[in-house]
């Protein structure tokens, strides 16, 4: 069997159309992500690790704080209540 002429046009045709759709499709999101990248805040990629930093910062200091001295003494009281 052969395909006839107009048949092959209209494959052809449709192979076109297809291609100048997504040729359109990818300038469109193209024109468009670039349009919005200028109005954007200007958020540091940093930002996130400058906002952990901080937190672990903070919390280092809260550690450093804690005074660990006699601690051992307090757990030693705690056991000898407990075995009472």
């Amino acid at each position: 069997m052969m395909k006839s002429k107009s048949g092959s046009k209209k494959v052809w045709l449709a192979v076109i159309a297809v291609l100048v759709v997504l040729v359109l499709g990818f300038y469109y999101y193209w024109k468009n992500s670039i349009q919005y990248s200028g109005e954007q805040v200007n958020v540091p990629a940093s930002s996130a690790e400058a906002e952990e930093t901080q937190a672990v910062t903070s919390l280092e200091g809260e550690l450093q704080g804690i005074s660990i001295e006699g601690l051992d003494a307090e757990l030693g009281d705690i056991d000898k209540e407990l075995l009472r």
